[in-house]
């Protein structure tokens, strides 16, 4: 494998598209917020659709508002004219209110599909252009939306989907789903104990049964598909490895209301951002304690404590290493950029030498991961390059490049 140039101009570097879907709640901030987080490292896109804002978009979203005055009324006539022994009247009115009730459940299917084909557009060309498939954060109703795009739709594809207050079915056919798309995927589908929208949408999935309860419940289980992960930073019992060893997970998030997760940026941080790199939460939250404690050490020259913590840095294994110590992992990166060529006068130097090398730049990976860390948590204007380098492969070809520049 090629080492690739050491510096990208602004210019020409490419990043994977994340899209972001609200639900019926007109407060978009939370689209902002994660976009903030998300913007340094990737290109962030919100989708918008409208139609049903306010206090009547969930009504409307599952029946058309334009008959529940007839229904109601309806309902209301019946039961009056059967006080007064009407029988086949009450009877024929009752049976006029019931058809009003199907055809507002109907037209409100037909405008949910209407907003699924305007949003379609918007997926397409928000993808276009992008390295790899996109990722999506979806939210209420717009997890309904990304659902059925992927189940209609064979040219909508994502890479990862986050999916938080799902008003999916618990029963959606991912089997299906993974089995139409070209390309594989993973979900990670987070559901709130005390989430009132979805427990309503659970009761209504009788008479709208593209609609459910997956974001209170969780998918229904099923192996190999859809497991149940063991708390929010981690993977099921069953799987080990890599974030994508089984491709939808249920993640517990116990108390959590239906947009509680929208309150700070600090949800998308710790628990999406690793996600969508193909990490545990835990994983990472891990390495940047590490980091932060070692540029800390460091700082404040604790020499026999920072002793003690690098050591634990290098004998650390990650993902990002492919499951190496992160000593041989750095070491493999500067072996390989001598080959390259560019530095290739380093390559007649001793052993002794590379070990300096080496040693440097995991001191020039903490110390990133800590300006980074630092940079990202700043309000206002921030050094998005700087807050790059929290991406662990980034962090590490950087130091391993300003290592060999001194080194040379």
């Amino acid at each position: 494998m090629r080492t690739p140039p050491a510096r990208v101009p602004e210019m020409y570097r490419i990043r994977q598209t994340v899209l972001t879907i609200h639900g019926v709640n007109p407060d978009r901030a939370w689209q902002r917020m994660a976009g903030r987080v998300f913007e340094p490292h990737f290109r962030h896109v919100p989708i918008e659709y409208d139609g049903y804002e306010g206090l009547k978009g969930p009504i409307k979203a599952v029946f058309s508002l334009w008959f529940a005055p007839l229904f109601v009324a309806g309902l209301g006539l019946a039961v009056l004219i059967a006080l007064q022994r009407r029988w086949v009247l009450a009877l024929a009115v009752l049976v006029a209110s019931v058809a009003s009730l199907a055809l507002g459940l109907w037209v409100a299917y037909r405008q949910r599909r209407a907003c699924l084909d305007k949003v379609k557009p918007k997926l397409i060309a928000a993808a276009a252009g992008d390295p790899a498939e996109p990722h999506v954060v979806a939210h209420s109703f717009g997890t309904y939306l990304i659902g059925s795009a992927l189940r209609k739709f064979p040219e909508v594809m994502f890479e990862r989907i986050v999916l938080v207050g799902s008003i999916l079915p618990r029963h959606y056919n991912w089997d299906k789903v993974l089995a139409d798309k070209p390309m594989p995927f993973t979900v990670r589908n987070e559901t709130g104990k005390r989430d009132l929208v979805v427990k309503l949408a659970g009761l209504v999935k009788c008479v709208a049964r593209d609609m459910g309860n997956a974001g209170l419940k969780g998918f229904v289980s099923t192996d190999g598909v859809v497991h149940d992960a063991t708390t929010v930073w981690d993977l099921c019992k069953e799987c080990v490895g890599p974030a994508d060893t089984v491709p939808v997970h249920n993640v517990p998030l116990e108390e959590f209301g239906h947009s509680t997760y929208s309150l700070g940026t600090g949800h998308a941080a710790n628990l999406w951002l690793p996600y969508l790199w193909g990490y545990t939460p835990r994983e990472f939250r891990s390495y940047l304690r590490l980091c932060r404690a070692a540029a800390y050490l460091r700082k404040e020259r604790r020499w026999d404590e920072l002793k003690k913590v690098e050591r634990a840095l290098y004998r650390s294994v990650w993902t990002w290493t492919k499951r190496q110590t992160l000593a041989t992992s750095v070491r493999r990166y500067v072996e390989e950029y001598l080959r390259d060529g560019r530095w290739s006068a380093l390559v007649r130097r001793p052993d002794q030498n590379m070990r300096e090398i080496v040693e440097e730049a995991i001191g020039l990976v903490y110390f990133a991961v800590f300006d980074a860390a630092m940079e990202a948590d700043k309000p206002g204007e921030r050094d998005e390059e700087v807050i790059r380098a929290l991406h662990p492969p980034t962090a590490i070809v950087r130091a391993v490049e300003l290592a060999l520049d001194v080194a040379a």
